[in-house]
């Protein structure tokens, strides 16, 4: 599947113009792609979402010029990113790193709001609802 492709037809088939923000892996070099709203549907169905809530969205693929693509979605408004794959490499790195920085808070916060659920729920007498 050629997501850049997609995004080009899309905005020939429409006649829109609207501008995704693309970033280039080389040095501090910024260009444009014009194209419609990320196709999040197929990137769904080819399994490239990581995130797909409503007002977040994170797609990672490799695109056809050897790049990895990162498209983030916040509040409608869409970025997309490109990574060279040596790069890739350390992210992974740095990323793994922040995860164990996070964990344990995220841990602590996950813990603290069961125990308010449940003392809401004891409470309130409801077993149903939060």
């Amino acid at each position: 599947m050629n997501f850049d492709a997609t995004a080009r037809l899309a905005t020939e088939k429409q006649g829109m113009s609207t501008c995704l923000p693309l970033v280039s892996s080389a040095d501090d070099e910024r260009t444009a792609m014009c194209t419609t709203e990320f196709d999040w549907e197929d990137a769904k169905e080819n399994e490239c979402v990581l995130v797909a809530a409503p007002a977040r969205k994170i797609a990672l693929f490799a695109n056809s010029i050897g790049d990895i693509s990162l498209v983030v979605s916040a509040d409608g408004q869409e970025v997309l990113t490109s990574i060279d794959p040596d790069e890739a490499i350390r992210l992974i790195g740095m990323l793994s790193s922040a995860v164990d920085q996070a964990m344990p808070e995220h841990r602590r916060r996950c813990a603290e709001y069961s125990a308010f659920v449940a003392i809401h729920k004891a409470s309130h007498g409801d077993s149903d609802h939060a």
